[in-house]
C-alpha cells in the first residue's frame, strides 16, 4: 500500500491539525493560527533541519504575493521527556532564525517582507510523533513530507523536499491564485 492510499483526505485532516486545542512552540493554539487561511504542512524532525532551513524561506520568498502560513509538525519521538524544555526552546531559536532568513530572501528578491512574517510559520512540537507515525514516518526520517492544505485544512499535494518543491509550489500558487484576487 502506497503513503498515497494510505492517508485518505479525512485521515490527513486529523495528521495535520492534531488534537484540538493544541498549541505551537509559543503556547498559542494552532487551530487559531490557521484558521481560514491556506497552509504548507511539513512533518520535520531533526535530521530533516538542513533541507528545511534551506526550502522553506525560499518558497517564502517566491510566494511573497500569496499568503499561507507554513506549519512544521517537528518529530520529538527521540528526545526524552525531560529534554523536551530544552527541545521547545530550540524550536522558538529555530523560528527567529526562520524569520531571519525569510527576510535575506525577501531582500535578494528585492521584495519587502510581509508585515506578519513571523506570523506565517507555526512550530509544533509533537512528543509522540503522533501525526509522522501516521504518515508512515519512522523515528530519524531524513526527508521532510510538505502537504499542502486549502483552507478548509482539505489536502491538495504532498510530496517531500526538497526532490518535490516544485509540485508543492506550483499547488501553493494554484490554491492561493493570483495576486489581488
Amino acid at each position: 500500500m502506497s503513503l498515497w492510499t494510505f492517508l485518505a483526505a479525512g485521515m490527513a485532516a486529523v495528521v495535520v491539525m492534531g488534537p484540538p486545542g493544541e498549541r505551537d512552540v509559543f503556547s498559542r493554539p494552532v487551530a487559531g493560527e490557521v484558521a481560514g487561511r491556506p497552509r504548507l504542512v511539513l512533518l520535520a524532525s531533526r535530521e530533516t533541519r538542513s533541507a528545511l532551513d534551506v526550502t522553506v524561506p525560499q518558497l517564502a520568498a517566491r510566494l511573497a504575493d500569496r499568503p499561507f502560513v507554513t506549519v512544521v509538525r517537528v518529530d520529538l519521538r527521540g528526545v526524552p521527556g525531560l529534554f523536551h524544555r530544552v527541545a521547545y526552546a530550540r524550536l522558538r531559536d529555530s523560528h527567529a532564525r526562520y524569520a531571519d532568513r525569510a527576510r535575506a530572501q525577501y531582500a535578494a528578491h528585492g521584495l519587502p517582507p510581509p508585515a506578519d512574517l513571523e506570523r506565517r510559520l507555526v512550530l509544533v512540537g509533537d512528543a509522540e510523533g503522533g501525526s509522522h507515525a501516521a504518515a508512515g514516518l519512522a523515528e530519524g526520517f531524513t526527508s521532510p513530507l510538505a502537504v499542502v492544505e486549502d483552507a478548509a485544512g482539505r489536502e491538495v499535494a504532498r510530496g517531500y523536499l526538497p526532490q518535490d518543491l516544485g509540485r508543492i509550489e506550483q499547488a501553493l500558487r494554484m490554491l492561493v491564485g493570483e495576486p489581488g484576487r
